[in-house]
C-alpha cells in the first residue's frame, strides 16, 4: 500500500494503459487485511502519504475501512 500511495497524484486528464486506480487498489488491500496505520521507512503514516501525494479520494477508505488514526504524527 505504501508504494501505491507514494506515487504522486498526476494530471487526471492523462490516459495511460498502465495507470493504477489508486482508490481501488487501496480498497482491495484493506479488504485483504492491510494495516491502515502502516508507516513507511521514514515513519510517515499511510494517511499522510495519501495527503502529500494528492490521493484525497483514498482518505475516507483509509479512515473507515482501514481504521487509520487521523491524529498520528509523522517524524
Amino acid at each position: 500500500m505504501l508504494k501505491i500511495l507514494e506515487r504522486k497524484g498526476g494530471d487526471e486528464n492523462k490516459k495511460s494503459s498502465n495507470r493504477v486506480d489508486v482508490l481501488q487498489e487501496v480498497k482491495q488491500l484493506l479488504k485483504e487485511g492491510a494495516d491502515g496505520n502502516l508507516r513507511n521507512k521514514e515513519g510517515v503514516p499511510v494517511i499522510q502519504l495519501a495527503i502529500r501525494n494528492k490521493h484525497f479520494d483514498c482518505l475516507e477508505a483509509l479512515a473507515k475501512d482501514g481504521k487509520a488514526k487521523i491524529d498520528l504524527r509523522g517524524p
